[in-house]
């Protein structure tokens, strides 16, 4: 049993809390059935549908093998929200930049999303809908977030649900 004895139950799981490397590859083998190629991009996911890759945003090297991988760079969760939103509101410059790199959607929005049971914070992303990556990089990130997606076309004065512009 892969999981046993061990403190992650998903592939998602295993990258978000940084596993090894080798711990990982047994999670991609027994997800997908290879360490080479993503499988049905519907195994290994999060709670409400988060990516594999979104959980990789921490680790760049983990992040570059799933891409590399063919996993779904524009894979959202269910609430919209992409990789690249995750590593911009994470302040991960340089996970943002592969995903940029890899061809990433930086003017992705986020749609309306609320679940029962679901945790606080999941709910109040999915309570306003219309965010970009730009929206969560101006909320928290570090000015060299904030360039690299303007570089790449990202939508300056696109409102969000509640009127918030990611730069005024």
């Amino acid at each position: 049993n892969l999981e046993q004895g061990r403190p992650y139950g998903s592939l998602h799981s295993a990258l978000l809390n940084r596993a090894t490397p080798e711990v990982i590859d047994e999670f991609m083998r027994h997800t997908w059935g290879s360490t080479e190629r993503v499988g049905d991009p519907a195994q290994g996911l999060g709670p409400a549908g988060d990516t594999p890759l979104m959980a990789a945003v921490r680790s760049p090297e983990m992040l570059q093998r799933l891409i590399q991988a063919g996993a779904d760079i524009n894979a959202r969760n269910a609430w919209g929200k992409t990789a690249l939103m995750t590593a911009a509101q994470a302040n991960q410059i340089e996970s943002v930049q592969r995903l940029l790199q890899a061809g990433a959607d930086v003017n992705a929005r986020t749609v309306s999303w609320q679940a029962d049971g679901a945790g606080g914070i999941d709910n109040a992303e999915g309570a306003a809908p219309g965010r970009t990556a730009l929206h969560y990089a101006a909320a928290s990130a570090k000015p060299e977030v904030i360039e690299a997606l303007v570089q790449h076309s990202a939508l300056s004065k696109v409102s969000d649900s509640q009127g918030i512009t990611p730069c005024t």
